[in-house]
């Protein structure tokens, strides 16, 4: 049984965080060199998560041109998110969605990229699509947000999206490929909103 409240799996059948110590034996059980960390709070699970992202692959020298980039922003008094994507490098936006209110970061870099992608499938575009968020790139491979952020009636509409790009991540494919964002070796997001 496990005694952490958060667990990363940096090699295992499915990478990621996980909330339960189950989700993660799940994972490495079984599974040769199978590798995870326990963490008591979700932050120090994400910044390990990302970390371990990082030092697994090397970091391009330059982001492909013509790509689309997306942003989240939230605040954290009131808990409203809002997210935009933009094509670069003409950091032209051309979507823009919220605020919503009691939500989270990863929610919205979450629907972020399922937007991209739904706009791109709607375009006809096979653009790469970046993100900064790690986890949110995992939650779209997945099909399926891992969040332990509960729902409410102010939240409602919020959850509502996550349910809906769930739903298109189900039903649909698309030939984008989805790509990190590293701000610090290539400067700010294109879509970043400037806060």
């Amino acid at each position: 049984m496990g005694v952490y409240s958060y667990y990363v799996v940096t090699k295992g059948r499915l990478p990621g965080v996980f909330t339960s110590w189950e989700e993660c034996n799940a994972q490495v059980k079984g599974f040769p060199g199978g590798k995870f960390m326990g963490f008591f709070t979700r932050e120090e699970a994400d910044a390990a998560w990302a970390a371990a992202g990082e030092s697994a692959e090397p970091i391009p020298e330059a982001p492909l041109q013509n790509s689309l980039v997306t942003k989240a922003t939230w605040h954290p008094v009131t808990k409203a998110v809002e997210y935009q994507g933009a094509y670069y490098p003409s950091r032209e936006v051309v979507f823009r969605v919220g605020p919503y209110q009691h939500g989270t970061n990863y929610l919205a870099e979450f629907l972020a990229i399922v937007h991209a992608l739904a706009y791109c499938k709607q375009q006809g575009l096979a653009l790469p699509v970046y993100s900064e968020s790690q986890p949110a790139l995992d939650w779209v491979r997945q099909g399926a947000v891992r969040t332990s952020y509960q729902r409410t009636l102010d939240n409602q509409p919020l959850f509502a999206l996550v349910d809906r790009a769930e739903a298109w991540l189900k039903g649909n494919t698309y030939p984008n490929p989805l790509l990190r964002w590293y701000s610090r070796q290539w400067g700010e997001n294109p879509a970043d909103f400037g806060r």
